[in-house]
């Protein structure tokens, strides 16, 4: 009597001695088989003579059948799943610096990333925005009477008295004009010294007794 070819070897002609065995990135799971069956998408099988393929570690893919091994996500991609045939790009406000990993991470506070962005990094806020969440696609300016000088904050500084800023997005105050004041930090403007008052390094004084102003 015929003998049945083991799983993971094959027989694929008539009055053969012997089976062969499965080639690596092939497979036969059942006896008696007259072919091995590639490893599908998202497997390997890095030996030969076996019943089955094996799934990719997470953080790795195989996009093509009959591989006899996966491929690691290239930094900026994750794969969270075993058995992937693909990595994934980080989203917005998020990163990925290093290869075959299962997730991304998430951009610091002062960071930011978009879609545009390299997948790979997440960049600092310019010098006028600050951004205190983490994981954020985008950076805010500092309003009006705020300012931020450096890059990377995740605040905005205030205007003290005596200075002031209009517009949002910048990275200074500026000086009240000489004859006009504010008594407020965080100040959008300033106003004019009032009649029997002067300023000294930004502060509204009244004149002493005696004096005229």
């Amino acid at each position: 009597a015929c003998v049945p070819c083991d799983v993971g070897s094959f027989a694929n002609k008539t009055a053969l001695t012997a089976c062969f065995d499965c080639s690596a990135g092939y497979a036969a799971s059942e006896i008696s088989s007259s072919s091995c069956s590639k490893c599908p998408l998202g497997e390997f099988q890095n030996q030969s003579g076996r019943s089955a393929c094996v799934p990719c570690d997470v953080g790795s893919f195989a996009n093509d059948t009959a591989l006899t091994a996966c491929f690691n996500c290239s930094a900026g991609f994750s794969s969270s799943k075993e058995g992937s045939s693909s990595c994934s790009e980080c989203v917005p406000g998020k990163f990925q610096n290093e290869t075959k990993q299962a997730t991304c991470k998430s951009c610091d506070v002062g960071q930011f990333r978009t879609s545009n962005d390299a997948p790979s990094r997440c960049l600092l806020c310019k010098e006028g925005q600050y951004q205190k969440e983490k994981e954020q696609a985008a950076c805010l300016p500092c309003i009006p009477g705020l300012f931020q000088a450096e890059k990377g904050e995740k605040k905005c500084d205030i205007c003290i008295q005596g200075q002031f800023q209009d517009a949002p997005g910048n990275t200074t105050c500026r000086d009240c004009p000489r004859g006009w004041v504010n008594k407020n930090n965080g100040a959008t403007g300033c106003n004019v010294v009032p009649a029997g008052f002067y300023v000294v390094r930004g502060q509204q004084l009244a004149c002493q007794r005696g004096f005229i102003c």
